[in-house]
């Protein structure tokens, strides 16, 4: 990668170790081509994944980001709060059995964006270590806690990254 070895090699370190990493920055300086990236890689050595995309529009729904990934049934939408623990094992769960026993990468682009069940979810996964947790959130924006928590207390490596040097963006132009 262009101007992103150091990078790409935490990154690769931190999913191989099965830590994870959130990879930060400002907007347009090559996040989720970094997070594409490793995931590639990680594809390549046998690992399953699957990705989500946080929005705005998926912010208003339980677990929006994740509603494609997810098993349908009756009653998510009415789940009662103290059910929200049943509701996430059973998610988790669905997403891990899905990979054949392969170990699972699950990749979240913009996870600044996340509702809270999705933000929940993500940081379960990553906590109880039934998948390896990829991210990527915007420099500035508020975390919800739980995406906070991934590399304040729990195993990710965070990543920061920033505008390219003038040696590296010639040497993509060229």
């Amino acid at each position: 990668m262009v101007g992103r070895g150091r990078e790409f090699s935490r990154l690769t370190a931190a999913v191989a170790a099965g830590r994870g990493a959130v990879i930060t920055g400002p907007a347009g300086v090559g996040k989720t081509t970094l997070a594409v990236s490793g995931v590639a890689w990680a594809g390549q050595r046998g690992m399953a994944h699957r990705r989500a995309s946080a929005t705005r529009a998926s912010q208003a729904l339980p677990f929006g980001a994740f509603a494609s990934l997810l098993p349908a049934g009756r009653g998510d939408a009415g789940t009662a709060r103290e059910d929200l623990g049943v509701l996430l094992g059973r998610y988790a769960r669905a997403m891990v059995e899905e990979t054949g026993g392969r170990p699972l990468l699950v990749f979240v682009d913009d996870a600044h964006l996340l509702d809270s069940g999705s933000a929940i979810l993500v940081q379960q996964l990553a906590l109880t270590r039934a998948a390896t947790v990829l991210a990527t959130v915007r420099a500035g924006e508020v975390l919800p806690d739980p995406v906070l928590s991934l590399w304040k207390d729990g195993p990710a490596e965070r990543i920061e990254i920033g505008v390219l040097d003038d040696a590296a963006i010639e040497e993509l132009l060229a």
